[in-house]
């Protein structure tokens, strides 16, 4: 993967990782349930991808558990939230951000025992969308489905898609990433949804992956097929 090259650039990337408990991580129960913001951190320093974290939110759900390094800065995880609550906060919390480059965003767990995912996933997320590119119009969005290996999961991941299509831009691309392909719930989540640290590294290599023609055309337009 040819990122390295970005390491040439003038400013760090402003990356803002928007989720429920994936995103936040917990740390509760003495198990290793942090976040993919961790080892997505360590993988873009290793490629020479200046980045800084942005967001309201600190650390995990357990306030003592610090986690490695910390849980890597700040976000815009709220642990065991719907996807209207969070999108909520996050349209209150753009006013006090910097412009994000890039907004990670998974979102739908919490929502997979709703009716209509159009209505409780996708509906929030366009509205979302259209506020943070209010707060930057260049800004890039790319959007991950549940990691869940269900029809429900399949289904927002083809609404998501649909979604990223119709509101793409070349200049404000939005794109959609799978679940990493070779995910197992048995090994690489402790609960069948909060990632163990073999699934937090799966997901922060998804994610870059995903990001790679985002960092690779960062001064350019670019449009992206979700």
């Amino acid at each position: 993967m040819a990122v390295g090259c970005a390491a040439a650039l003038a400013q760090p990337l402003k990356i803002l990782c928007v989720g429920d408990s994936i995103t936040q991580g917990g740390g509760h129960l003495g198990l290793e349930e942090y976040s993919y913001r961790v080892p997505l951190k360590k993988l873009l320093t290793a490629l020479d991808v200046p980045v800084t974290f942005i967001g309201t939110r600190h650390g995990g759900l357990v306030p003592e558990a610090t986690g490695p390094d910390g849980f890597d800065g700040p976000h815009e995880g709220y642990y065991g939230k719907r996807t209207a609550y969070v999108t909520a906060r996050v349209e209150e919390n753009l006013a006090r951000l910097p412009q994000p480059d890039i907004v990670l965003v998974q979102l739908g767990t919490n929502d997979l025992d709703t009716w209509d995912p159009n209505e409780s996933i996708v509906a929030p997320l366009r509205q979302m969308i259209e506020r943070l590119r209010h707060h930057n119009p260049r800004v890039a969005v790319v959007v991950s489905p549940p990691n869940f290996d269900s029809l429900k999961a399949r289904w927002i991941e083809l609404l998501e898609a649909r979604m990223a299509e119709q509101l793409s831009t070349a200049a404000s691309p939005v794109i959609t990433v799978s679940p990493p392909a070779t995910w197992d719930i048995s090994t690489d989540t402790f609960d069948g949804a909060h990632p163990t640290p073999t699934g937090q590294m799966k997901m922060a290599a998804n994610w870059v992956g995903a990001m790679s023609p985002l960092i690779l055309h960062r001064d350019e337009p670019v449009a992206l097929r979700p």
